[in-house]
């Protein structure tokens, strides 16, 4: 073997080295397919929270319906209306009208005990705050609330409160909660 030279390492067999990048490769993709758990794991978590908040809304909506109720049994009777000679058929006695604001729900002072139609003035379940639309009369008087959120329900049907006042449109804020009419069972809707 002259010096300086290598000795010629061709007539052995070359082995292949094993593939580099498996590991990082698989490893890729077990960290994909948990990010994509994770993903679907948070979408239903986030749809069960609202499904809560929906319930809530309908249960404090039917409370506030139901105190406007109250509110509107314990008025006194309605004055009826002079009977006109020119009419021969009499009128039905008018509704009591409902109360002027939430407010006067909590804390009824009409009669010579104060009444409390409604324990607290109950926060709306997507904002927090008690800040619900109000469905009044031509005289300014509430009939009932609804929530300011205009979010895509979750809720159907008989889970949505069974009775269809209350569970009109696709949006949270079409649900109308009525205090029921003057003779009718007091729902929430």
């Amino acid at each position: 073997m002259p010096t300086g030279e290598r000795p010629n390492q061709s007539r052995r067999p070359r082995r292949l080295r094993p593939v580099r990048g498996f590991t990082y490769l698989a490893l890729l993709l077990v960290i994909a397919l948990w990010a994509a758990m994770v993903a679907g794991w948070a979408q239903r978590s986030q749809q069960a929270g609202q499904r809560e908040r929906e319930l809530e809304l309908l249960f404090r909506g039917g409370q506030i319906a139901a105190a406007i109720a109250a509110w509107r049994a314990a008025s006194p009777p309605p004055v009826p209306a002079p009977a006109d000679p020119d009419d021969s058929v009499p009128q039905p006695p008018r509704a009591p009208p409902g109360p002027p604001d939430l407010q006067s729900l909590l804390d009824d002072r009409r009669g010579p005990l104060p009444r409390h139609h409604l324990r607290q003035l109950y926060a709306d379940p997507f904002t927090g705050r008690p800040d619900w639309v109000l469905v009044t009369d031509a005289q300014q008087r509430v009939l009932g609330v609804r929530s300011r959120v205009a979010r895509p329900r979750l809720l159907q049907g008989r889970a949505a409160g069974g009775d269809a006042a209350a569970a009109t449109g696709p949006l949270l804020s079409d649900w109308v909660f009525r205090a029921a009419p003057a003779g009718a069972a007091t729902g929430g809707t």
